[in-house]
């Protein structure tokens, strides 16, 4: 994201903030005193793209109305992947919260209105939100000595956030193998002890199948001369 300009008026400090034609490339250095207002540059862009800034959420937005005025607003130019938007964003007094987004070009066009849809096409826009934005492009005045370099936000605009999800998929399905490989190991010697156990009794099945087969001829014997002998007797 490109920023081209900013115009805001009764945002913080400033009751009128312009800043336009600003360079594509380069750093641009903003010097001032303590106070002088440098650091609500940074809120007011803030503000503009998220409808908060970074000392003050949704819940406390309303003190980000310049003292005493009961309405302010900002628009917002910037270019992504060289199409120009305008933001604008307004809020007043009453908490009333308006948002609306279109190409530069063509302020007529609206491609999204209201804080709900606006964000909605900006994250579509710009691929990342507010927490991304704060602990990535946007580094605080008062979070310059304990950055947070590990968190999930920089772990994501970096792509590392997906691949830690990828680990801990791949390391639960070793644990579910892992115990399924205990499970057929208990099976298999489940098994083996059966086996051992017929393996013991062989000799004895052996006998007495023997048996079975010689009580088997001793019937058929027996009933054949039981007919022979009901033949006899019927002579």
């Amino acid at each position: 994201m490109i920023i081209n300009s900013v115009r805001a008026k009764n945002v913080l400090k400033y009751e009128f903030l312009e800043l336009e034609n600003l360079p594509a490339e380069g750093i641009i250095a903003i010097s001032g005193e303590n106070e002088s207002g440098k650091s609500t540059i940074g809120e007011t862009i803030c503000f503009a793209l998220f409808g908060r800034t970074f000392s003050l959420d949704h819940e406390h937005i309303q003190k980000v109305l310049r003292w005493g005025e009961s309405r302010c607003s900002v628009i917002l130019e910037f270019t992504v992947d060289g199409v120009r938007y305008q933001l604008g964003r307004f809020l007043d007094r009453d908490g009333n919260h308006g948002a609306r987004l279109g190409p530069a070009e063509n302020p007529d066009e609206t491609l999204a209105r209201g804080v709900g849809p606006v964000a909605d096409r900006l994250f579509e826009i710009l691929g990342y939100e507010f927490d991304e934005f704060i602990e990535s492009f946007y580094l605080a005045q008062r979070e310059i000595t304990s950055p947070h370099p590990h968190s999930v936000a920089v772990k994501t605009m970096a792509g590392v956030a997906p691949l830690e999800e990828v680990v801990e998929e791949f390391e639960e399905e070793i644990a579910n193998f892992d115990e399924m490989l205990a499970d057929i190991d208990a099976e298999v010697e489940a098994l083996r002890q059966e086996q051992e156990e017929l393996d013991f009794q062989e000799g004895l099945l052996v006998t007495l199948e023997d048996r079975k087969n010689e009580l088997e001829a001793e019937v058929a014997a027996n009933q054949s001369r039981l007919t022979r002998l009901r033949e006899a007797h019927e002579v």
